[in-house]
């Protein structure tokens, strides 16, 4: 049975120390300065349609909050998709021959798929590596590279991570001048996730029913028009 002065030293820590998790996650936010965002290369291009598959195609874009960490000149990033956090290519998704397009930065990116990932640290799918001059980044986003794959026609509906894989060891890097920021200066970096889906195919009856709610507007809108051509015909 707690005593009252536990219960009230109890109570009091509580908002202190959510205090403190609060400022901590403000300060982390706050010090990153990259930030590296996986997004749709154009719209509707992460998306594919159940029974049929397709091709997705993601970017990858980089942008900067103006201080700290703002340049960079080489970049070395695993990524997983699927969501499986392994090395593993997923059944529902395959690479083509030519997976990686490159941004106007850095123009020479090149591509290893997951058969050349040989090290279990990666737990990703794919790597992509590059190199350049110094560039420095703006508040506005910049794309890094293209990066398209197949979608299998018996992948289930639903939405599938695809995420970088910054937990990989002494494998992922982002440089400058030689030192690897990545892992020197960690905090400077957020890394936004990014996705694809599978869309379920319309029932047969949902279609009819489109079909039959557009056919209706499209008269509607002829009779409008042709009552008032009559009407004004009689005046």
């Amino acid at each position: 049975m707690r005593t009252p002065f536990t219960s009230i030293t109890t109570h009091a820590f509580i908002p202190s120390i959510a205090a403190v998790v609060l400022c901590t996650t403000l300060a982390m936010t706050a010090n990153a300065a990259i930030t590296i965002r996986i997004g749709e290369t154009s719209p509707g291009s992460a998306s594919v349609m159940e029974g049929t598959g397709g091709l997705v195609s993601l970017g990858v874009f980089a942008s900067t909050n103006g201080s700290g960490v703002t340049t960079f000149d080489s970049f070395d990033l695993f990524f997983d998709i699927g969501g499986d956090g392994t090395n593993t290519v997923a059944p529902i998704f395959s690479f083509p021959a030519n997976p990686v397009i490159a941004g106007a930065v850095f123009t020479n990116a090149a591509v290893n798929p997951s058969t050349d990932v040989t090290s279990p640290l990666a737990n990703a799918d794919l790597q992509v590596s590059a190199d350049r001059a110094p560039f420095t980044f703006a508040l506005t986003e910049t794309k890094l590279f293209d990066f398209i794959f197949n979608v299998d026609a018996n992948a289930s509906v639903g939405d599938y991570a695809v995420t970088i894989r910054d937990d990989s060891g002494f494998l992922a890097a982002i440089n400058n001048g030689g030192v690897n920021l990545l892992a020197d200066q960690p905090n400077q970096f957020i890394f936004t996730p990014g996705s694809f889906s599978v869309t379920a195919v319309p029932e047969p009856s949902t279609v009819l029913f489109l079909a039959c709610a557009g056919g209706a507007v499209v008269f509607n809108r002829f009779r409008t028009r042709t009552n008032k051509a009559i009407s004004r015909a009689i005046a």
